[in-house]
């Protein structure tokens, strides 16, 4: 990349469901978690961030809570699918 070349940011786009469960949580939680999902705008794939197998999606975590998004690398999106414990996060929703 030269100088005069900007990096392109990714679009955070983060789902109803997820965004309830974020405004539920603790002021730090919250503020922790949000700060995570702004800093997915510069680095898709921060340190850190796991590979899953299913849904080719990626995982954050923050002390007990987990992250899990997607990345449309064509068209710089990412999508926040499922912030929750990491107690219930893995499990099959129905």
């Amino acid at each position: 990349m030269t100088d005069n070349e900007e990096k392109i940011k990714y679009q955070v786009l983060v789902n109803k469901k997820s965004r309830e469960f974020l405004n539920k949580l603790d002021k730090l939680a919250y503020t922790n978690i949000l700060s995570k999902m702004v800093s997915l705008e510069d680095e898709s794939r921060p340190t850190g961030c796991i590979k899953l197998a299913i849904k080719d999606a990626y995982r954050i975590r923050w002390s007990v809570y987990r992250l899990l998004y997607t990345i449309d690398d064509d068209n710089k999106i990412i999508s926040v699918y499922d912030i929750a414990h990491r107690k219930d996060v893995y499990k099959k929703k129905e």
